[in-house]
Order: structure tokens, then sequence, then C-alpha cells
């Protein structure tokens, strides 16, 4: 990588089935975020953010804000 710069990832087709797998409600959706994050899965975490692109902010305070732990 020369100056650090990283070329941009190949284009990714998700199969359907992976996309109906992805579908998840919002506890889930967080935990998925935070799990693609740590095991570094590009592919995924570009999808997953694709998912909220154009959501206002408290769309997503709402959508992402951790669950209560009782």
């Amino acid at each position: 990588m020369p100056n650090g710069i990283r070329p941009p990832p190949p284009k990714f087709d998700i199969p359907e089935w992976d996309k109906a797998y992805l579908t998840v409600d919002e506890t889930d959706m967080y935990y998925l975020l935070i799990g693609v994050n740590f095991l570094e899965i590009p592919w995924l975490y570009r999808y997953l953010l694709k998912m909220v692109k154009d959501k206002s902010l408290e769309e997503l305070r709402k959508r992402f804000e951790p669950p209560q732990e009782n």
C-alpha cells in the first residue's frame, strides 16, 4: 500500500439467502454490527451500513440504542 492508501474493495454481491438472513430486528442488528466490526468483515460491514444510510440521527439512535440489561 503506497502512502497508506488502500485500494477500494472489489464489488461483492450478496446472495438472496444471505440477504434474507441479514434482515434482523434492532437488537440483533446492534450485536451483528459489533461482531462484524470486531471480526473485521468489511463487505458485511458495508452491507449493514447501507441498510441505515438514509436514516436520521433520531432513527439511528432509536435503532442502535444498546439493549438495556436487566
